[in-house]
C-alpha cells in the first residue's frame, strides 16, 4: 500500500512540475479622429508567426475591432485574460517626417502548457 501511495504522489509531483507558461504578445494601433476619439485598426496576425503566436485566437481578437470604443476593447481583451504592458505614442516615422500619429498598445497573456 505504501508503495503505490508512494508512486500515485511522485506522479502527480512530477505532473505538477512539468507545466510550462509561455507568454504571448499582440500590439494593437489605434489613431485619433477629428473629434479626438481614438480609433483602433484592424488587428492583424504578424508575417513571421512563432509558435507562440499559433496560440493566440486571432479570430475571437479580430471580432473585439468592431467595437469603435477602444477603451471597451482593451476591457474585453482583460476579461480575456490578456494585460496591458505598454503604450507608446510615436509621431514621425524613421526619417523624422511627420506622420499620422498613431498609440500602440501592448498586450500580453501568459498560457500554462501541460
Amino acid at each position: 500500500m505504501k508503495k503505490i501511495l508512494f508512486i500515485l504522489l511522485t506522479f502527480f509531483s512530477v505532473s505538477a512540475f512539468s507545466q510550462k507558461h509561455i507568454t504571448a504578445y499582440i500590439e494593437l494601433r489605434a489613431a485619433p479622429n477629428i473629434f479626438g476619439n481614438m480609433i483602433l485598426e484592424n488587428i492583424r496576425m504578424p508575417s513571421g508567426a512563432a509558435r507562440v503566436d499559433s496560440l493566440i485566437d486571432y479570430n475571437s481578437i479580430k471580432s473585439l475591432s468592431k467595437y469603435s470604443d477602444l477603451i471597451l476593447v482593451l476591457n474585453k481583451l482583460s476579461g480575456q485574460g490578456w494585460e496591458l504592458v505598454s503604450v507608446t505614442s510615436v509621431s514621425a516615422n524613421k526619417d523624422a517626417i511627420n506622420a499620422s500619429p498613431f498609440i500602440l498598445y501592448y498586450l500580453k497573456h501568459e498560457y500554462k502548457i501541460e
